[in-house]
């Protein structure tokens, strides 16, 4: 199994559209070829990471 991990910097203040950018984009990311799961987690120390 192979566990990927990314840190991505948002601009401050279009962190909701992320998330809403990322829910659409999720619809083609779980129908990838092996795809199992993901979390998808903010930042304590930086709110745009």
């Amino acid at each position: 199994m192979v566990l990927e991990v990314a840190a991505l910097d948002i601009i401050l203040g279009q962190e909701a559209n992320f998330r809403r950018s990322f829910a659409v984009a999720l619809e083609s990311i779980v129908s990838m070829p092996g795809y199992l799961s993901h979390e998808l987690k903010g930042s304590i120390e930086n709110p745009s990471r």
